[in-house]
């Protein structure tokens, strides 16, 4: 019974040093893909984190093509690859430097939904729309810049490869806490 008492106050002293915080985080986000075929994206993208001590934390992320909607950035004839969304889960390894700079190294899942448009005539509806995802092991940095309390300018890239294509992703925002 000793043991299990001593057990129970030591998981209550070590939980009393676990400081969780939630942010939430919305950005740019440039995408680029060693692909030809693909075109590069400039998507909005939003996170959702929970930061379990000044070190460790997870992220869900959820981007998509916002810009396609007001630009059309497609090309002459309406046929290509295109990034429509990206969905992401990180755990994230924080290096504090101080309490203004804080950077960061980023390991988890990403994918990305490309869909393929391909137009047999130039300006008529005969046109064919395929959907693909791609999705595998991720990686990153970047560096949180405290301009506030509880705000941050963030900078970061992240990796991915699905097959023979790799995914680079430069991205901007700013990050609040809850």
């Amino acid at each position: 019974m000793n043991r299990l008492s001593l057990g129970f106050t030591l998981a209550l002293s070590m939980a009393g040093n676990v400081s969780a915080e939630i942010y939430g985080e919305a950005g740019l986000d440039y995408v680029h893909a060693s692909s030809d075929k693909l075109i590069d994206n400039i998507m909005l993208s939003g996170v959702v984190g929970l930061r379990i001590n000044d070190y460790l934390g997870l992220e869900t992320r959820l981007g998509f093509d916002a810009f396609s909607l007001i630009f059309d950035d497609d090309p002459v004839d309406g046929s290509g690859d295109f990034v429509n969304g990206f969905v992401a889960g990180f755990g994230r390894f924080t290096f504090p430097v101080s309490h203004y700079v804080k950077p960061y190294a980023l390991l988890g899942w990403e994918g990305m939904n490309v869909s393929t448009k391909r137009c047999f005539v130039p300006g008529f509806s005969g046109c064919s729309t395929n959907y693909e995802t791609h999705s595998g092991f991720a990686y990153g940095g970047g560096v949180d810049f405290r301009i506030a309390k509880g705000v941050y300018l963030k900078t970061e890239v992240t990796h991915f490869g699905h097959e023979d294509v790799r995914f680079n992703t430069f991205s901007v925002g700013m990050t609040g806490l809850f």
